[in-house]
């Protein structure tokens, strides 16, 4: 099998050249393709590269409204986005998100410490607490991905553009 390595800037320390590697984690048992809107750059991006190197394909937008014209391009299995952006919550992209793809899961990846506004739109276990590590963002993605196993495929040719 495939070994999946992962470095993170440690950040800050005098020590970051000497940084071990984070986490090392076997590829996804299904791999999918997935939006991450996200407005920090450094925090999107690492997601994005942890994602891809669980072997995911995954488009990327900055903001919510970036993100909504993303999602009608790149047709994903699975939506995660932070809940403070400007502009646009998650949650706002999330109610916005289902009207046009209802069966498309997603996910909120949110450090803000009320919960009741989030659970207003989302389950409880489609949350991604930050900070979290890469075992957590992995076993959720793969929690997630379940869902969308369940429905029918896409075929190509169809809404879901070539595959």
């Amino acid at each position: 099998g495939t070994t999946v390595e992962i470095w993170l800037r440690a950040g800050g320390g005098k020590d970051d050249a000497a940084a071990a590697p984070a986490t090392r984690l076997p590829p996804a048992r299904r791999s999918g393709r997935i939006l991450v809107v996200e407005d920090d750059d450094f925090v999107r991006q690492s997601m994005v590269e942890s994602l891809e190197a669980l072997g995911h394909t995954v488009a990327q937008a900055a903001d919510g409204e970036a993100g909504l014209r993303e999602l009608q391009r790149a047709r994903p299995d699975l939506i995660i986005t932070d809940y403070l952006m400007p502009g646009m919550t998650g949650a706002e992209l999330v109610q916005r998100a289902r009207r046009s793809f209802p069966d498309v899961p997603m996910m909120i990846a949110t450090g803000y410490a009320d919960m009741r506004a989030i659970e207003e739109v989302i389950a409880e276990d489609m949350v991604l607490r930050k900070p979290f590590q890469l075992a957590e963002l992995a076993a959720s993605v793969e929690r997630a991905l379940e869902k969308t196993s369940r429905r029918p495929a896409r075929r190509p040719g169809l809404a879901g553009g070539s595959d």
